[in-house]
């Protein structure tokens, strides 16, 4: 599924109540985002510069998980 980021982003959140939780951009410039739900269901799109987003993968059972810096020791 692909479109205008904007349609992408509430078509996730009226039927699957999804909303953005996390953030990054790619090397090649696009922008991946995770978006995920209170019940545990999540999707990952994929925004490239020309503003098509696609949805990469989908799933259940999404958890945050607790911050850390890479290298630190819990």
């Amino acid at each position: 599924m692909c479109g205008e980021r904007r349609a992408v982003v509430e078509n996730l959140e009226q039927t699957y109540s999804e909303a953005p939780v996390s953030i990054g951009l790619a090397s090649n410039g696009s922008v991946i985002e995770v978006l995920a739900s209170p019940s545990g269901s999540f999707t990952i799109i994929l925004t490239q510069p020309n503003g098509l987003s696609c949805v990469m993968a989908a799933g259940e059972n999404w958890e945050d998980l607790p911050k850390r810096l890479a290298g630190a020791h819990t």
